[in-house]
């Protein structure tokens, strides 16, 4: 997938992408708090819960 944060651009392998969906991100559980390059989580249209990427935060680390 490729991304943009800013004026830069970088690839992360992904296994599959499953389209686009409008999602309220919400914090990370307490016991998830703190993991380097994720924004938050959300409940996705079949009840299960998807992590949120930070792209800002994974441009500017070496994840």
């Amino acid at each position: 997938m490729l991304l943009q944060a800013g004026e830069t651009r970088f690839g992360l392998v992904v296994d599959q992408v499953r389209g686009r969906e409008e999602v309220v991100i919400k914090p990370l559980p307490r016991a998830l708090r703190g993991l380097p390059g994720y924004a938050g989580a959300t409940l996705i249209g079949d009840g299960r819960m998807a992590l949120i990427l930070d792209v800002d935060g994974l441009r500017s680390s070496d994840h």
